[in-house]
């Protein structure tokens, strides 16, 4: 696997050094220097298996067991799909209140 530059794409790039234990790379093209890092979190697919599962009926706990992860994680998840689709709360007013009480 070719390491590319993360800001140009280019694969042309040499060795500069470390920085707190990793490689640095440099690259010749545009002068860029990084680090390779590995992906960090849960891909994609399993946090759509969670949100599934858990709209097919099973609990955040086992849903979390299943994928690998903490109820926590399988919380946010579907916090942040939830939010992504629907923005804000709706205006549900029912009559009570106001002027007329």
């Amino acid at each position: 696997m070719e390491l590319k530059c993360l800001k140009c794409g280019c694969t042309a790039a040499h060795k500069n050094g470390h920085m707190k234990g990793h490689q640095r790379y440099k690259c010749k093209t545009c002068g860029y220097q990084y680090t390779k890092t590995t992906p960090r979190g849960k891909p994609e697919k399993d946090k759509i298996l969670a949100l599934i599962l858990f709209l097919s009926g099973l609990s955040m706990r086992a849903t979390g067991k299943i994928v690998g992860v903490t109820t926590h994680s399988v919380m946010r998840w579907i916090r942040k799909i939830h939010d992504k689709f629907i923005p804000e709360k709706p205006d549900i007013s029912y009559g009570y209140g106001g002027e007329n009480g």
